[in-house]
């Protein structure tokens, strides 16, 4: 499973740019995202049984976002747990930028012994 392709399939539907990390196209609003830390969690005989993705995803815009972060709040949801933003201003370049902050818990496969 990609956790880049995850994120960008969920917010693919809200119709605007998604790209990792950096964005380098023309659009007043779009969302960058990256991987904030990874860890592994749910041990069982010395083995992790769940890898954890801590995750950043930005929302930048010259424009109120006031509806747009709800319905990215809403996206992210549907696919990722406690969930939470914070509401920033970036007074050097007059962006809003929204910094959710959000985790997915990949269960690992196990591995069939014969």
């Amino acid at each position: 499973m990609s956790i880049n392709k995850l994120i960008i399939d969920t917010l693919r539907p809200l119709g605007l740019d998604v790209r990792y990390r950096v964005y380098s196209g023309s659009n007043s609003t779009y969302i960058t995202f990256f991987e904030l830390n990874n860890m592994d969690d749910d041990y069982s005989d010395g083995e992790n049984e769940t890898e954890v993705h801590s995750l950043q995803i930005d929302l930048w815009s010259k424009n109120d976002v006031t509806q747009l972060k709800k319905n990215i709040k809403q996206a992210l949801k549907s696919k990722f747990e406690d969930v939470t933003y914070q509401d920033l201003y970036e007074n050097d370049t007059k962006i809003f930028h929204i910094a959710f902050r959000c985790y997915f818990y990949e269960e690992k496969e196990s591995e069939l012994i014969d």
